[in-house]
């Protein structure tokens, strides 16, 4: 990737580059245009490995697209897009399957979930920095609840609050995730179970910046719930920082917050 500097300033194309910007980066980001064509890749045999690999890549997109459902309440709480570093912690998941054949191996979250366990949303402000003390937690995957005993919060001493904003609380969820397999007769990457939107979740009320939050427990249960070895449970929380708004209100404020990946059960 190559940066822009002590030349005028522009994005778009211009001859064989691409000039775009990126949040984080504070030049502009230049791009070389070229490449095989769209139709080398989909037919020519010298891309057999690419046409695998971009097979396989589509079922790690396919749940990254899972674990976004199941953490949407926090999902929110992100300091840059963060897809890309999930996506590429769901291929180390599909890297663990080694009877399937290359072009076709799942993505087996229940036999390698582990690795999703600690991923930050916000890179900026790391969820371990603004929430600095330990939280204790679990998850019981055969009643499909969670518990995690909240401390005290003293911000100043285990809170911080990054962009100085008025207001925060702190949100958890817990989804659930299915293993993704190669349907060998749609010829994709699918669910082995469809579980978008099975999730509860809960919060703290908003405090004011200075005031101490009480120490709690959070109990998440899951409705409707039976356990399928192919679907795990998925425990997320989240540091909301925000404002109030007309009508007595309140309004998160972007990139102030910071959410993690604490379990999966």
């Amino acid at each position: 990737m190559a940066q822009l500097t002590g030349l005028p300033a522009f994005t778009g194309s211009m001859g064989g580059l691409s000039a775009y910007k990126m949040r984080g980066v504070d030049r502009i980001v230049l791009r070389e245009k070229g490449g095989p064509t769209k139709q080398q890749i989909k037919n020519s045999p010298a891309y057999d490995m690419t046409r695998r690999r971009n097979t396989e890549w589509a079922g790690c997109m396919q749940m990254v697209k899972q674990v976004n459902r199941a953490i949407h309440p926090v999902r929110h709480l992100y300091g840059s897009n963060y897809s890309g570093r999930l996506a590429v912690v769901c291929k180390s998941i599909l890297e663990e399957d080694n009877t399937g054949e290359l072009g076709k191996r799942s993505v087996m979250v229940s036999e390698a979930g582990y690795k999703l366990e600690g991923f930050t949303l916000n890179q900026y402000h790391p969820f371990d920095t603004v929430m600095r003390h330990p939280l204790n937690f679990s998850v019981n995957r055969q009643s499909g609840t969670a518990i995690i005993n909240l401390p005290e919060l003293e911000p100043g001493l285990n809170l911080s609050n990054p962009l100085q904003q008025p207001l925060y609380r702190l949100v958890f969820v817990l989804g659930l995730v299915a293993d993704i397999v190669f349907d060998e007769s749609r010829k994709e990457y699918m669910p082995v179970r469809v579980v978008w939107n099975s999730r509860i979740t809960d919060s703290t009320p908003w405090y004011t910046a200075g005031e101490n939050g009480a120490a709690q427990p959070i109990l998440l249960s899951l409705p409707d719930y039976s356990e399928d070895p192919a679907v795990s449970l998925l425990l997320a929380a989240g540091v909301e920082y925000g404002k109030p708004v007309a009508g007595g209100l309140f309004k998160y404020t972007k990139y102030a917050g910071s959410a993690k990946l604490l379990k999966v059960g």
